[in-house]
């Protein structure tokens, strides 16, 4: 996923409940990635770039002078046709992790171990600023901090690898339970520290002593926070334990046990309509009225569980919001931006902004269509096909080259550490049997663990930025994780600013490979993977954003969501969104159903906001301007050790600022200018004087 963090990047973290924070249900353990507490400005204002780093990047910067979408897997065959890679280990050993059984339960039992040792040394005791320093520097310098890091991304990939493996379902349960009993026992924290009256807490933390732990601790400088009792901690921690079981229950549903659709082919023959067979066809040489009945068929596997899928969803929405109502809020969305520490004038922007954009996607829908010679109509999923007629294969070890190459701007030591990465047995490459089809990177807390990355790689040319995607994560966590002036607590970047990273790098490589292109054909494919990126990256993810407030608000009042309106609202918005040069089947309604995201309360709306500041600064990039690289790789190292807002000011952008989204609307429709300028040059669209 592009989590992701879930996706996906996926973005995965430690998930013990400290300083008021609660634990993360486990679809974010799965999905979301790296979101974990925080440090401040100050500790870090000494650390510099490595040299290596920086000189070879401004040498690049010098020289240059002169989605991936997580619902559009191919074929598992494919992928092994493509693996001629040489050097590449394209299998992840989890046994390097934890050799066995035995092993596993060990560092469990360390970990129970070592937090009643913390509890019997200061429980009791956080009543001065002497002993609380000393709890937070144990705290974030001990072993157990390790420890829950490495079980929780050995679980994570366990489950992830095979999601039918019943030992790493035994695993992952024993995980949960031993995160909750954790949680217990050091829930005397927020209790003991909350207890100090606010004004002599705030004294006491602004001594420059706690500069190290400072916006970790920002919850306790907050006057209106919610605070509560040990015990009462504790009953609220145990129930929380069972969230994201509906996740758990829609994984398993829509992955394993609902059977996909088939179509009668017109020689006659049953296809089934997988990811990839649906693929086949909507990139296939059929015309619209069989590509209609296919799209229609293929978004009908969830139609007959439809009222299944909403009480999971509805479920997952209640938890959310019982939650946000615990600590005081009265909107799961005011809650979940709290928690990020993100300001809420940046979801209306993104919203606003891509609202803005729509007559843009729907010139670039009518573009597609033309140049497609669509007459008969265009389904949504044809608006997605390529017009280029290209889509070469590819090895792995081709898009990791690719990659390297569109990113020697960031200097030697960057690419290097990138190789080591793709070639460490740490990037699982190829779809298999029951492996969970989303695409994620995920990081340890230990900083001589390097970066995991899980990939579903096909072997397509349309395949070429997914280790881009996911190889940015993987150097965004490296880089803040061997920050010195970072601590184990803050040294994790959170969603919000990760899939700057990772969409940037995409924007990267497809303006390389077009650059590098051989022909105005292959151009033309890269350069519509640009805008497909814009597309599904951005616009559809506030399309889900709009589609999961919407949910919300139901839930919020009471109403739970019925199935059938929830799906008129998203068949609504569909047609909104991509107007009428797109026909809609009428099982479209249902494709809510399948998507992931929808569990990770307010999680989409930071796709479209890291990739709008990732265009922006790689357009910047592109242009030549003077420091912006060193900026940039300077952010990298930050982790998550100020306010999200804070972090995007060391690149100049302000994410509060409406300006700063029309100037990706401007960039967004600069690309679909190039592009119809290549439509006409490639004699697909007639001149403008035709």
């Amino acid at each position: 996923m592009k989590k992701r963090v879930l996706s996906v990047v996926l973005l995965l973290t430690l998930t013990l409940s400290l300083c008021g924070c609660n634990a993360e249900n486990t679809a974010s353990v799965i999905e979301e990635a790296l979101n974990s507490m925080e440090e401040i400005q100050e500790s870090i204002d000494d650390f510099e770039v490595p040299e290596e780093i920086s000189k070879s990047a401004n040498e690049g910067e010098e020289a240059k002078d002169g989605e991936t979408s997580d619902e559009s897997e191919e074929s598992e065959e494919k992928a092994e046709e493509a693996d001629t890679d040489e050097g590449y280990k394209t299998s992840i050993d989890l046994t390097e992790m934890f050799a066995d059984e035995e092993a596993f339960n060990e560092a469990i039992s360390s970990v129970e171990e070592d937090a009643l040792k913390f509890a019997d040394k200061y429980k009791g005791k956080l009543n001065n600023a002497e002993t609380i320093l000393a709890y937070f520097t144990e705290l974030y310098s001990s072993d157990m901090y390790k420890n829950i890091s490495n079980l929780s991304v050995f679980t994570t990939l366990g489950t992830s690898l095979d999601v039918t493996d019943a030992a790493f379902t035994k695993y992952s349960n024993k995980y949960s339970q031993m995160r909750t009993k954790v949680g217990n026992i050091l829930a005397f924290e927020q209790e003991e520290i909350s207890a100090i009256p606010y004004e002599e807490r705030k004294e006491m933390f602004d001594d420059p002593s706690f500069d190290p732990y400072r916006y970790e601790l920002r919850d306790y400088l907050d006057p209106d926070k919610v605070f509560y009792d040990e015990k009462t901690s504790q009953v609220i921690n145990t129930l929380e334990s069972s969230y994201g079981d509906a996740y758990n229950t829609f994984n398993i549903l829509i992955n394993s046990e609902t059977a996909n659709p088939t179509i009668i082919m017109p020689d006659g023959s049953e296809k089934v309509l997988s990811n990839s067979g649906f693929a086949d066809i909507s990139n296939g040489d059929y015309d619209h009225d069989f590509k209609m009945e296919a799209e229609n068929q293929y978004y009908s596997k969830t139609k007959g569980t439809i009222n299944t899928f909403a009480s999971l969803l509805e479920t997952t929405m209640k938890e959310n919001y019982n939650e946000a109502q615990l600590y005081g809020y009265d909107s799961t969305r005011a809650y979940a931006m709290t928690a990020d520490d993100v300001e809420p004038v940046i979801y209306d922007n993104i919203i606003e902004s891509t609202h803005n954009m729509l007559p843009a996607l729907q010139r670039y829908a009518a573009l597609h269509k033309e140049a497609l010679g669509l007459g008969e109509g265009m389904t949504l999923n044809e608006l997605y096909q390529m017009t280029a007629d290209y889509d070469a294969s590819i090895t792995f070890e081709d898009a990791v080259k690719n990659t390297e190459n569109a990113l020697e701007i960031f200097g030697q030591d960057y690419v290097d550490t990138l190789d080591t990465i793709a070639k460490s047995g740490h990037v699982d490459v190829y779809p298999s049997d029951n492996k969970s089809l989303s695409s994620f990177e995920i990081s340890s807390k230990d900083k001589d663990i390097l970066p995991y990355v899980f990939l579903n790689f096909n072997g397509y040319a349309s395949d070429a930025s997914t280790f881009a995607h996911e190889g940015g994560h993987a150097m965004y966590s490296y880089l803040s994780e061997h920050n010195p002036n970072l601590n184990i607590g803050n040294m994790s970047p959170t969603i919000f600013t990760q899939e700057i990273a990772s969409t940037g790098n995409e924007f990267l490589v497809y303006r390389y490979l077009c650059d590098n292109a051989k022909d105005e054909e292959e151009k033309l494919f890269y350069l519509e993977k640009m805008i497909y990126l814009i597309n599904s990256s951005c616009i559809r993810q506030v399309l889900y954003a709009e589609f999961e407030d919407y949910c919300y608000k139901l839930v919020e009042a009471g109403e739970g969501l019925d199935a059938e309106t929830i799906s008129d609202y998203w068949y609504e918005l569909n047609e909104e969104y991509y107007g009428s040069e797109v026909d809609m089947s009428e099982n479209m309604r249902y494709r809510w159903a399948s998507i992931p995201h929808l569990y990770y309360e307010y999680y989409v709306y930071k796709y479209a906001t890291s990739i709008t500041y990732a265009g922006i600064i790689t357009d910047r990039i592109e242009n030549g301007e003077e420091g912006i690289i060193d900026k940039y790789l300077y952010m990298l190292t930050l982790g998550a050790s100020m306010k999200p807002s804070d972090l995007l000011k060391e690149v100049d952008i302000d994410p509060t600022d409406l300006s700063t989204y029309e100037t990706f609307a401007t960039m967004y429709e600069k690309l679909i200018d190039e592009y119809e300028e290549l439509l006409v040059k490639t004699g697909r669209i007639g001149g403008e004087n035709e």
